[in-house]
């Protein structure tokens, strides 16, 4: 028992600079790499999903919602930006792992509409592949996720564009 807690002591510090250091990248160089073109590309293939999903009644709240998410992060990016590119780095990522916390709510969130549309089309042209059970299990829990999991994103958007900013320490502070 004694080997496994210190075990998991160890994991959990590489786990926990191993997030930052992600955060750090996803915001600092990917986000912002060629302008934005890879994040451009995402967004695309969440909109033909969205698009999809909206072929379904059942599905359209949920396609307006990750539409209303991508948005949010869009607005955040948009009070974020400007710091960058005004040289304020540490402004701009001092939050990054909640952007990326966030960030990974709406792109999980994306993938679960898009299970949910692939088991309509299943059950629609009543593919045999795996039962009905199967298919509607996949749309419940895509709901699930929803439901529980992507609102969280709107706390996060409320920090991330707070303009108070508590993580940076000025080093004129620290002077005695």
């Amino acid at each position: 028992m004694l080997q496994q807690y210190h075990r998991d002591i160890r994991i959990m510090s590489i786990y926990e600079g191993t997030t930052g250091i992600q955060s750090m990248d996803l915001l600092g160089r990917k986000v912002p790499m060629n302008g934005g073109t890879a994040l451009g590309y995402l967004v695309a293939e969440m909109q033909e999903v969205i698009g999809q999903a909206r072929n379904f009644d059942e599905l359209k709240p949920y396609a307006d919602i990750l539409d209303s998410k991508i948005a949010v992060v869009q607005s955040v990016l948009a009070k974020l930006m400007p710091f960058a590119m005004k040289g304020e780095h540490e402004r701009y990522i001092h939050d990054a792992n909640m952007f990326m916390e966030m960030f990974s709510i709406v792109v999980i969130a994306w993938q679960w509409l898009q299970m949910a549309v692939a088991a309509k089309k299943s059950l629609e042209s009543n593919d045999k592949r795996f039962t009905a059970d199967f298919y509607e299990s996949k749309i419940h829990t895509m709901k699930f996720y929803f439901k529980y999991e992507v609102p969280k994103t709107t706390g996060l958007c409320e920090i991330l564009k707070s303009d108070e900013v508590l993580t940076i320490i000025d080093e004129k502070e620290l002077a005695f």
